[in-house]
């Protein structure tokens, strides 16, 4: 986003991992985090809510734990985006980074 003297910032980061590794989502993850060092925007995995589990696994993998995306990484389900766009289908505010936020779960 560019407004006056604010420079392009990243709002949230998303993977979505349907049938893809979830693994190698987070080392995507992994590599926002170490070239801005203060990443401080909330990051998503989106998956099935059968594979919050595969997620919660590797985030305990001692690299990823290092980097603190055990407690950066949050992941929200297909259901949880089916909640949220129902609920924005008849709305007439925006969708914000914090509705998106407050359903998603902490796995680790």
């Amino acid at each position: 986003m560019w407004s006056g003297s604010r420079k392009f910032r990243i709002g949230a980061a998303h993977e979505i991992e349907n049938s893809t590794s979830i693994y190698a989502g987070l080392l995507r993850f992994a590599d926002l985090n170490i070239v801005p060092p203060n990443t401080l925007y909330p990051m998503f995995v989106v998956a099935p809510a059968a594979r919050k589990n595969r997620l919660r696994e590797q985030l305990r993998r001692p690299t990823f734990k290092r980097l603190g995306l055990d407690s950066k990484v949050a992941f929200l389900s297909y259901e949880n985006i089916d909640e949220i766009d129902t609920f924005f289908a008849s709305a007439e505010s925006g969708l914000t980074i914090d509705t998106i936020v407050a359903r998603a779960e902490q796995v680790a």
